[in-house]
């Protein structure tokens, strides 16, 4: 190591300097802003006033271990640091530290050895042998991966009744040919079930009767748990699932544990697991409850900005947990909002107060239901055309699958609406409002919908891995109660590979088709449309769509019974600022919507385009913050800007090449 005395400066006794600038040289094939935030002389940011990173060279011996050790978990064995020195600057109150590193060729997979899974069942077999792809003879050795893949059979062999399961596994680096030889030994152990579950809270405990659980009885209340709260302890045992005599499954159990929390009821749920001491061949599950507040109040708010629409929002709610026992849930919702259209700094065709008012009561666990939910609320709107206000209510049933991946819903749904100040271009002709706009008024609706969710992402909100598919029906007629008679379907799937730590690519496929019979057409409400900031981003909310000229103000959408929509982006992670991660993403999205049945003034076809859709590409920065996303995007329409295309058919919003968006959450 160099090192630079510093006899002879003018600065008090004891005086250290602070660490100005970090140089990174040689620094390549890995990322180097993660290298070097890791450090302890990564200086200070520019706009701290006191630079808290004083230059130590105690540090910089550190330092030159920690860069070793993070070339080795990246796979780089052979790296060396070369140079690591502080070099004063004029007046000695500051120093720029300089590292150099030779990275060397990375460190290649060798041998890789498992041994100990040859006895297991032929269907786990296929699993850990799937699984075993993940590290292979020349690849790159990274020691996560290593680790992930002694984590992801351990993970399978609990998950299929081997709860004491356990590996010892060791890398051998040869330096001479720069490979890492692997071996890893698992010892699945006996297969396991349940045995004894007790469930723990403040002072309180839930566990089987001293004479042994039943197949029908597994929990029994020894203690109220609250008796303020009124917990049933079968409802407990519905929503944890666990039941004593099945197989040990630990993906199972922290699925029930995660539903317990689910609940809101309590602020913690831990589970532990031992070995029985009556049965060696049994496990007990311990899950330990921490109460949390029954009431809660949230308040918040929002602004929509779009160039079509404008929007102040402010949202008060009231939650009510565990309403009369029964892990019930009691929800009260109300948002006041002020719009105007198509935005304040334009000509203002309308404006107004809108408001959605909603009581929601869930009863989880009814029966072999997941979820039972009850709605009823209040509506007071404006949209582009007309201005509404109505009751609505709806019934919903849950029932969640496959460790709560798949979601299977069915609701029926019911709304009643008086509309006024509508433009006058769908009063023109009253006799034909309701063939050719789905609009009357009164407007009554009611329709059974059915739902089917699979949901194989790594997260809800800010997903990175996996996949999200969904498959939604919708009837209304006489049969329901409805003034409008029709059908539709709306298919989709959303996938997100990534690429590395920072970059991960996305991707959107949805389509939807309407289909309506008798006197009306399909309802104006329940119409499809595209564009928004969750949406086709090319275009403000809801304007890509068929639409028709009105005297004052841009063209009036009025949706249509076709839709496609495709769209891929990038998103890469950037810095973190002010303690949240800043990301950038880079996008396309493709779409189209077709007519419907009775549109005889747009002039769209009643299919969509699929040569000739709308495309347009933009960016954006994304801010992860703990509240969620806070986005902004910008989208560039690249074709069919003009009034009409060559055959006559007229496009949405021409000329409108930009729409720009911000919203809290990702588009997809």
């Amino acid at each position: 190591m160099a090192t630079l005395p510093l006899v002879g400066c003018a600065r008090p006794s004891g005086y250290r300097p602070y660490v100005r600038s970090l140089s990174l040289r040689g620094v390549h094939n890995v990322d180097r802003r993660e290298l070097a935030r890791g450090l302890a002389v990564y200086p200070g940011a520019w706009w701290q006033v006191a630079r808290s990173r004083l230059f130590d060279e105690l540090f910089l011996d550190a330092d030159r271990l920690r860069v070793k050790r993070y070339y080795e978990a990246h796979g780089y064995f052979a790296s060396e640091v070369t140079l690591a020195e502080g070099r004063p600057r004029a007046d000695h109150r500051a120093m720029d530290v300089v590292i150099a590193v030779d990275e060397g060729p990375p460190t290649q997979i060798g041998d890789v050895r498992v041994y100990g899974l040859g006895d297991v069942d032929h269907a786990l077999k296929k699993q850990t042998d799937q699984e075993q792809f993940a590290i292979r003879r020349g690849q790159i050795f990274l020691h996560a991966d290593y680790l992930r893949f002694k984590e992801a059979i351990l993970g399978i062999l609990k998950s299929h009744g081997h709860a004491w399961a356990h590996a010892e596994g060791k890398v051998v680096i040869d330096p001479v040919h720069n490979v890492a030889n692997v071996e890893i030994v698992f010892h699945p152990g006996a297969i396991a079930t349940i045995g004894r579950i007790v469930i723990l809270g403040a002072g309180s405990a839930i566990e089987p009767p001293p004479e042994g659980p039943t197949p029908k009885e597994t929990l029994r209340l020894r203690h109220s748990v609250d008796a303020a709260r009124r917990i049933d302890p079968r409802l407990l045992e519905a929503v944890f699932g666990a039941r004593t005599g099945s197989r040990f499954d630990l993906s199972e159990l922290e699925a029930g544990r995660g539903r317990i929390l689910e609940l809101g009821i309590f602020s913690s749920v831990g589970l532990a697991y031992a070995p029985s001491a009556e049965h060696p061949d049994q496990v007990d599950v311990t899950l330990r409850l921490a109460d949390a507040s029954l009431h809660e109040f949230r308040v918040g708010g929002g602004i929509g900005i779009e160039a079509q629409r404008n929007e102040v929002r402010v949202s008060l709610q009231y939650t009510r947990r565990n309403f009369f026992g029964g892990l019930r849930t009691l929800d009260f919702r109300l948002q006041p909002a002020y719009v105007v259209v198509p935005a304040v700094w334009s000509p203002i065709v309308r404006h107004g107060p809108a408001a959605t008012a909603e009581l929601i009561f869930t009863q989880p666990r009814l029966g072999a239901l997941s979820r039972l939910q009850l709605s009823v609320g209040y509506d007071l709107g404006v949209e582009y055309a007309y201005q509404y206000y109505g009751p609505r209510a709806q019934l919903a049933v849950l029932k969640l699958l496959w460790h709560d991946r798949i979601a299977v819903a069915l609701s029926y749904n019911f709304q009643y609406l008086s509309f006024f100040a509508t433009t006058p271009e769908l009063l023109a002709d009253p006799s034909r409002a309701g063939i050719r706009y789905g609009y009357v008024d009164p407007y009554r609706l009611s329709w059974v919908q059915e739902e089917v969710r699979l949901d194989w992402r790594d997260s809800r909100v800010d997903p990175r891995r996996g996949l999200f598919a969904e498959l939604v029906l919708e009837q209304g007629g006489v049969y329901t109660g409805s003034a409008f008679s029709y059908q539709k379907l709306r298919m989709g799937q959303r996938g997100y590979v990534p690429l590395g730590t920072r970059v991960v690519l996305a991707n959107r496929v949805e389509f939807a088709q309407m289909w309506s019979q008798g006197d009306n057409s399909s309802p104006i409400t329940r119409r499809l449309s595209l564009g928004g900031a969750g949406s086709h981003r090319g275009f403000t909310e809801g304007r890509l769509a068929p639409q028709i000229a009105v005297a004052n103000g841009s063209p009036l959408p009025i949706g249509g019974e076709q839709s496609l929509l495709i769209s891929g982006e990038v998103r890469v992670d950037l810095f973190r600022l002010l303690g949240s991660l800043l990301a950038a993403a880079a996008f396309m999205d493709i779409g189209d919507v077709g007519a419907a049945r009775g549109d005889d003034v747009s002039g769209q076809p009643r299919h969509i385009s699929y040569r000739n859709p709308h495309v347009a590409v933009g960016a954006g920065l994304r801010y992860r913050t703990p509240i969620g996303v806070l986005r902004t995007d910008v989208g560039v329409r690249l074709n069919r800007l003009g009034a009409t295309e060559a055959d006559g058919t007229p496009n949405p919003d021409p000329g409108q090449r930009v729409a720009f968006h911000i919203s809290l959450s990702e588009a997809f």
